[in-house]
């Protein structure tokens, strides 16, 4: 069934493609195609898609820019957040788009060049997890009373789907990742 959900997916895609050059529309569009995050199907011994994994937090992203982006792909972390303010600062409007900053970023950098970055950490959260993901690592961590507790640290250079918790012997890791998190 998720195979069939992708498949279906991937064909309206090249449905919109093909409108798009039917209507002579595809050199002046900008194509974002975002989507959900993912499943464990097993995968850490959970069936589930709420969990604050690799697996599960991860979502796909491409964003076609016409005179501008050419298949390239990147591994810069970005966040959802990032798509407004880049979507704001490739159309540039002739109107405000907020009245107040936004937390997003700009990802046209990376449209620009695959190796640039825009973010240092991409943050995420469930319930009462956070999770800071960097370019080697994953901090899985939850407010207890207050504070930050219930350290999981995962280096990401040793596979998509790391399971042995460095965090005990690695706390200096977790004390610098935890500075990403907000107040």
């Amino acid at each position: 069934a998720y195979l069939a959900c992708v498949r279906y997916t991937d064909r309206q895609v090249g449905k919109v493609r093909l409108a798009l050059q039917q209507y002579g529309l595809a050199e002046n569009t900008i194509v974002v195609l975002w989507g959900d995050h993912g499943w464990n199907l097993g995968d850490s011994q959970m069936w589930a898609k709420h969990a604050p994994f690799e697996r599960a937090i991860r979502s796909p992203l491409i964003i076609r820019v016409p005179g501008l982006t050419s298949g390239n792909k990147s591994s810069a972390l970005v966040e959802t957040i990032d798509v407004f303010p880049t979507l704001g600062s490739l159309s540039k409007p002739t109107f405000k788009l907020t009245q107040h900053t936004l937390d997003g970023k700009d990802m046209t950098p990376i449209l620009k060049d695959p190796q640039a970055t825009v973010r240092g950490a991409a943050l995420s959260f469930w319930g009462k997890a956070v999770s800071v993901r960097t370019d080697q690592y994953r901090l899985i961590t939850s407010k207890v009373d207050g504070q930050y507790a219930h350290f999981e640290l995962f280096d990401k250079t040793t596979g998509f789907d790391p399971v042995r918790n460095l965090a005990p012997e690695n706390m200096p890791v977790v004390r610098e990742l935890l500075r990403h998190i907000p107040r």
